[in-house]
This record gives structure tokens, C-alpha cells and sequence, in this order.
């Protein structure tokens, strides 16, 4: 019985590091993924496709107050 114990607890502390190391290795590999140089361009892909946006909606806005000031004075 208290062989059983011994070995039992044995196993669950080696399985605990495992679940360790694994856990580390994953977290690893997870920052290494997100700070590959894709995923960087990525993100600034996104970055830079909001301000176009941005800037697009900017550039109708002041159009369209053109298009009303001219319309007004002419």
C-alpha cells in the first residue's frame, strides 16, 4: 500500500512537469509566433488599411462640403 502511494505520487509529480514543460513550450511557441515578422506586417497591414479608410471617409466629408460650398455661390 505504501508502495503504491509512493509510486502514484511519483507519477502524478512527473506528470505535473510535463504539464509544466508543455505549458512553457506552448507559451513559447505562441510568442514566437506573434512576434514573427509576418504577424508583425500583418498587424501593421491592418493599421494601415483602418487609416485608409479613415482617410477615404475623410476625403468624401470634405468633397461633399466642396460640392455644397460651390453649389451655394456659384
Amino acid at each position: 500500500m505504501d508502495l503504491d502511494k509512493k509510486k502514484l505520487l511519483k507519477e502524478s509529480s512527473e506528470n505535473a512537469d510535463r504539464v509544466q514543460l508543455a505549458t512553457q513550450k506552448y507559451f513559447n511557441l505562441k510568442k514566437e509566433v506573434d512576434e514573427s515578422p509576418l504577424a508583425v506586417l500583418r498587424n501593421e497591414l491592418g493599421t494601415k488599411q483602418l487609416e485608409v479608410v479613415d482617410l477615404e471617409t475623410k476625403v468624401k466629408t470634405a468633397e461633399s462640403q466642396r460640392d455644397d460650398f460651390r453649389a451655394r455661390y456659384e
